[in-house]
């Protein structure tokens, strides 16, 4: 099964540090992602532009993918603020595929087999939108978007795209045409009250989401728990199944903190140690490249 990162290094993501400067764990974490998929899937593609290319050449990390395309990203479309949608590059690389796949978050890992396709769509886990619109932003009930949305029924979830599977790539070249009319040119600031972030999961996660179901596609998650934005925790988190899926998200903003220093550390640490278990025989060559990487 086709597995696949992008990675598109020119935006600002403002709440984010470039993707060009990883931590010790974030590299620990691209690396167990490649090796994890090559493992139970055999295969694993990254698209990326010139400027994190270099960045993995330099460190010696190519050899983890089993084709590298730093060509592709040259031709993504310009017009339209990547520093707001900075995961475009990113639903622009799904709609150029013609066969199935997973499209992987650089920062998650799967430590076990993901579902065989029997749906249109695999999605990491369903997120419910949160009543005080600071993460899901309700552009539809904006007068600038009111034509756009008109007759185009929203529901009250979304669906975490970290890890994402498509097995009716035509259906997503189609939603790609659509969505390209909210995210190009798209101007209108966020209110204060909203998130930086609401851009990116409103486009990506939400109108997907309600797309597929006004269209009649299937989709289902790995995760057996959906998110809660109100309490920014997984519902039943204790008896929640994750599917094999390691997924760094918020951890980057905690660690961000000083005051998580010892936690960051720990993380780090388990990473190596996993990373020595289940992969020695990479792990020989890989620590040269890590051996400059700020912890």
């Amino acid at each position: 099964m086709l597995g696949y990162h992008v990675a598109y290094s020119k935006p600002i993501r403002n709440i984010y540090k470039s993707i060009l400067d990883m931590d010790l764990y974030e590299v620990l974490t691209l690396a167990l992602s490649c090796l994890f998929w090559k493992r139970y899937h055999d295969y694993i593609k990254i698209y990326c532009d010139e400027d994190y290319y270099n960045k993995l050449k330099n460190m010696d990390l190519l050899w983890l993918w089993d084709e590298v395309d730093n060509k592709t990203m040259s031709s993504i479309p310009q017009n339209l603020n990547h520093d707001r949608f900075w995961s475009y590059s990113k639903m622009y690389i799904n709609s150029l595929q013609s066969e199935q796949f997973y499209n992987i978050d650089l920062d998650l890992f799967t430590r076990a087999p993901m579902p065989e396709f029997t749906t249109d769509f695999t999605v990491a886990h369903y997120e419910i939108v949160d009543s005080k619109k600071s993460h899901y932003y309700d552009f539809h009930k904006m007068k600038e978007f009111e034509n756009f949305f008109k007759g185009f029924k929203f529901h009250k979830a979304a669906v975490n795209t970290s890890l994402f599977g498509v097995s009716n790539f035509d259906a997503y070249k189609d939603f790609m045409k659509w969505v390209n009319g909210f995210v190009i040119d798209n101007w209108v600031p966020l209110p204060e009250s909203a998130k930086r972030f609401a851009y990116v999961i409103h486009s990506e996660q939400r109108m997907f989401f309600s797309w597929c179901l006004n269209n009649g596609y299937t989709m289902k998650s790995i995760m057996n728990r959906p998110f809660d934005c109100n309490s920014e925790e997984f519902l039943d988190e204790p008896t929640m199944d994750d599917g094999g899926i390691f997924h760094l998200w918020a951890l980057k903003d905690k660690y961000k903190n000083p005051k998580y220093a010892e936690d960051k550390i720990k993380m780090t640490t388990d990473l190596i140690e996993g990373f020595q278990t289940h992969f020695p025989e990479e792990w020989d060559r890989f620590k040269y490249s890590i051996s400059n990487v700020p912890i």
